[in-house]
């Protein structure tokens, strides 16, 4: 029978699991008190948490919220980042601060929506611009073949215009 921690602990990991939009699994033995502070109240800022919990009472709740795939990396201490906004962003914010601070958290791999990532994915998902200049290049993309297409099917009538504009001139007509 599951103690009332371990229930209390599952229902809350459950929901978080169903929330988050990535989910990284990583090692963070090794990290004193202040330093995980410090990392926590960094990733707070920039919607997402990380979480320390038991193995197999993480592994059930990724199972229950349908992320399941997460459990292969929930071996030995195993803290969980949860992110609840932009994926890029979350996971790129958790890549600058390792880098700032050099502190020792290795990442095993993750969750993105319902499939898994590995650490190498997590690195590319960190190198992508954010969402917001992934839209706005996908727009000017759009918007420049729009462009393209008009200056193409401006071309016949504005051949036909400059050719009777130039016959009207060699008539000695007055151009208008």
């Amino acid at each position: 029978m599951p103690s009332a921690r371990n229930q209390e602990s599952f229902t809350e990991l459950k929901a978080k699991f169903q929330r988050s939009t990535v989910v990284v699994a990583a090692d963070f033995s090794g990290l004193d008190v202040p330093t995980l502070a410090q990392f926590r109240r960094k990733l707070r800022e920039n919607e997402s948490e990380f979480v320390v919990a038991k193995n197999t009472v993480a592994g059930f709740a990724a199972e229950e919220a349908g992320k399941a795939a997460l459990k292969d990396n929930l071996k030995g201490p195993t803290g969980l980042v949860f992110g609840y906004g932009d994926p890029a962003k979350c996971v790129k914010v958790l890549d600058e601060y390792l880098k700032a601070t050099k502190i020792n958290l290795t990442v095993r791999g993750g969750i993105l929506e319902k499939q898994s990532i590995s650490s190498a994915g997590i690195q590319q998902l960190a190198s992508l611009p954010p969402h917001k200049e992934l839209m706005a290049r996908l727009a000017g993309q759009l918007l420049s073949g729009i462009g393209r297409l008009a200056t193409v099917l401006n071309a016949p009538v504005q051949g036909l215009a400059t050719v009777l504009d130039g016959a009207s001139k060699k008539q000695g007509a007055p151009s208008a």
